[in-house]
């Protein structure tokens, strides 16, 4: 199914319009609603957290032009993406020539490597180990 995806950067989002799935105005509402939300998290990161496509439309391949469309545009303005959203997961884990797209992030907890640890801050054992 060929689909029409617009960036509405106004309301941080990718949508697709109600019309272009089906002319049948009685069709319209139950057609609105398909889009992918995003959220800036800096001038050159955005946080794509949220896709919505209807279930009477779902495996025609909407879902999957909303996260192309977002894609080629964050690959277009050199913007890395941080996929919360899970369908965007795993269409990025399905398609290795966008993870170049994925902002490098330092989980919660864990170290960076670019802190490092010196000698002297290393732990000291306890007496008798």
């Amino acid at each position: 199914m060929q689909v029409s995806v617009q960036h509405d950067p106004e309301r941080s989002r990718f949508h697709v319009p109600p019309e272009s799935i089906d002319d049948d105005v009685q069709h319209k509402m139950a057609n609105m609603g398909i889009v992918l939300n995003y959220r800036r998290k800096g001038p050159e990161v955005v946080d794509l957290h949220s896709t919505l496509v209807p279930p009477h439309l779902r495996g025609r391949g909407i879902g999957t032009a909303l996260v192309q469309h977002a894609l080629d545009w964050a690959r277009s303005e050199n913007v890395r993406v941080i996929a919360t959203c899970p369908f965007v997961q795993d269409f990025l884990e399905r398609n290795p020539e966008y993870q170049d797209l994925i902002a490098d992030q330092v989980k919660p907890g864990a170290v960076s490597p670019a802190a490092g640890l010196s000698d002297s801050a290393t732990p000291k054992q306890a007496p008798g180990r």
